[in-house]
């Protein structure tokens, strides 16, 4: 195991974090619930599955975790969120400058995936 986890939970969202990202995490679970709740009544998704969020302190971290991509890509681009949505797994920069932003957009996908799946 290389990180000591933490974990929090409210509704269906539970963020795990480790180091010194605890504060961050409660800030990101916050976020999270209220964009869970704002996408769903906008999408009328009315049943939203649990969402894990991996709440990484650094880069460095997080891109071990990340699917494999081009050398082009990963020197011109920094990943500070990606959705696993089959999962319901986010894995997010906590220590990023728009880390909230970013968690907001992330559960975008999972519910925008939830509301698909439910219209098709």
């Amino acid at each position: 195991q290389r990180f000591e986890w933490g974990s929090m939970s409210e509704n269906s969202i539970t963020v795990f974090y480790y180091g010194p990202t605890k504060n961050r995490a409660e800030q990101m679970l916050q976020a999270s619930v209220e964009a869970v709740e704002r996408m769903a009544n906008v999408l009328d998704v009315s049943n939203v599955r649990p969402i894990n969020i991996m709440a990484y302190n650094n880069y460095r971290h997080m891109v071990g975790a990340l699917p494999p991509s081009s050398q082009a890509v990963r020197e011109g681009l920094k990943t500070e969120g990606q959705a696993f949505t089959a999962f319901r797994v986010l894995l997010v920069l906590a220590m990023g400058e728009d880390f909230l932003g970013v968690t907001s957009h992330e559960i975008t996908h999972v519910i925008v995936d939830d509301a698909a799946a439910t219209a098709s």
